[in-house]
């Protein structure tokens, strides 16, 4: 009876044992890990943090070239920036005005574009396609393209629209000169008048403005489609 007993007991043991390496076997398995997305938590980032990758964002954007077409449409929210999170499609609409490029082809395009608002008054970059230049200071005249008022000035059409302006390039054709080198020389007739003419149509209006934006002054560059381009301060501390 004793041995029967004894014998019984080392089975109860022996299936013990086995049920504990089954158990610790069990716990030992991997459970395979969820499926999950990672999020950058750009919603817990300061204001100040989410305001400054976006202005650097839609600096680095290539110029947006203004028309009839878009020029009503509100640029800030369809730029990919914004259309990649809430958290960039909330923030102010005059921050893409401000750091954004913008191309304008004729004056009438720059007024009603300033005019619409919403943040767009605050541009600060701008390029002119000018064309062809001029020998004289009429040259600084421009058709409208189909907008009514006969000449358009571009510079104080530039300067009257956008208040908060700090950079303005002009690019022309046929302003390289003539000796093959395909450099830009503002020392001749042709485009040295213009280009005299531009700056002191600047200097002027940066009279007219506000002690504190005659400061800041304004960057005034002119590109050459075929290449070349210079680059001058007018006014500010640089003057």
């Amino acid at each position: 009876m004793a041995s029967s007993t004894c014998s019984t007991l080392t089975n109860l043991n022996s299936e013990q044992r086995n049920q504990n390496l089954v158990l610790k076997s069990k716990a030992l398995d991997p459970k395979p890990a969820p499926t999950t997305v990672q999020v950058f938590p750009l919603l817990v980032l300061p204001p100040e943090v989410l305001h400054q990758i976006a202005a650097d964002y839609y600096a680095s954007l290539p110029p947006l070239t203004l028309t009839k077409t878009n020029l009503h449409l509100p640029l800030h929210a369809l730029a990919p920036l914004s259309l990649s999170s809430p958290a960039f499609s909330c923030l102010p609409k005059s921050l893409y005005y401000q750091h954004a490029t913008f191309t304008l082809a004729c004056p009438g395009i720059a007024k009603a574009f300033a005019g619409l608002g919403a943040g767009k008054e605050s541009v600060r970059r701008v390029r002119v396609l000018y064309g062809e230049v001029g020998g004289s200071c009429g040259g600084l005249g421009f058709d409208l393209l189909g907008y009514a008022g006969g000449k358009g000035d571009w510079v104080y059409t530039l300067m009257r629209e956008f208040e908060a302006l700090e950079e303005v390039t002009f690019v022309v054709e046929g302003a390289l000169d003539g000796d093959g080198e395909g450099k830009l020389d503002t020392r001749g007739d042709r485009v040295g008048i213009w280009w005299s003419c531009v700056r002191d149509a600047v200097r002027e209006g940066l009279a007219g403005r506000s002690l504190k934006q005659m400061k800041r002054g304004l960057v005034l560059r002119l590109e050459v489609v075929d290449g070349g381009s210079i680059w001058e301060k007018i006014g500010g501390d640089e003057s």
